[in-house]
């Protein structure tokens, strides 16, 4: 397969080519014999601007997907073969069979559930993403699949796989995650043993006590009930709740609770 032959017209280049066809014209001349209005010349002091800038259609396309630092391989027609992968590709699993069908090119794209991706990306002709899948070498990609057309006419569909490296990003969430789940036991627990295991029972009163959070991360807070027998008849029934949530909610409500003892 002759890969220049993959293109895709960037927003705005339509609008260089024809600058520069105005510009092939004679700059005392339109092309419908009008004469344009005088312009200011341009100051000695200012650099002249390149003429030797390449558009980007120009760009050897193949050199820049070499360079990417992503990984990036492009698959053509609807059994999806394999037209290229580029050198991050190949360093993260090896040398691939060119020509070979996906499934047997890339088997590392069915653990992340790439190919049921690739078959609705070139019916539908939408790019689609899965962000942060573990591929077979450990590591964390967001995949992002977009549709491309082949040949001068566009009659070819391919389909370009963009595979960017997350792992950090994966990790630190990882980490994240643990830690707050531990901080909540943590919590839980510290809560659990401070509300009263069993309540006072006074000679002249039945008291009942339950809890119910209101929801999951409600469980962990500053809540706090207790019955306290002042004698002579007397009964405190307190109810308290410490603004917030986590382990500092449950050790100040724990210091409240022993200095309404006191």
């Amino acid at each position: 397969m002759n890969f220049t032959r993959w293109s895709a017209r960037l927003p705005g280049t339509q609008r260089r080519a024809a600058a520069r066809t105005d510009t092939a014209l004679s700059p005392d001349r339109r092309a419908d014999g009008s004469v344009p209005a005088a312009r200011a010349e341009q100051p000695a002091d200012e650099a002249p601007l390149a003429a030797d800038v390449p558009s980007v259609d120009e760009l050897p396309v193949r050199d820049v997907l070499g360079r990417v630092p992503a990984l990036v391989a492009l698959l053509h027609g609807p059994e999806h073969r394999l037209a290229y992968v580029n050198d991050a590709y190949v360093a993260a699993f090896g040398i691939r069979d060119l020509g070979a069908r996906a499934r047997e090119a890339l088997p590392e794209l069915d653990e992340p559930g790439l190919f049921p991706l690739l078959d609705q990306v070139q019916r539908s002709g939408r790019p689609r993403t899965l962000k942060s899948r573990k591929a077979p070498d450990g590591r964390s990609y967001t995949f992002t699949c977009t549709p491309v057309t082949e040949g001068h006419n566009g009659d070819g569909r391919g389909v370009l796989v963009f595979a960017t490296d997350v792992t950090d990003h994966a990790e630190a969430a990882g980490r994240l995650r643990a830690s707050e789940r531990s901080q909540r036991e943590t919590a839980v627990t510290l809560q659990r043993s401070l509300l009263p295991q069993e309540l006072e029972e006074p000679d002249d009163l039945r008291v009942a006590a339950t809890y119910h959070p209101g929801g999951t991360e409600a469980a962990v807070g500053g809540d706090w009930y207790d019955v306290i027998t002042l004698g002579g008849g007397r009964t405190a029934l307190v109810i308290g709740d410490v603004m917030g949530r986590g382990v500092r909610a449950a050790a100040v409500m724990g210091q409240l609770r022993t200095a309404v003892r006191a």
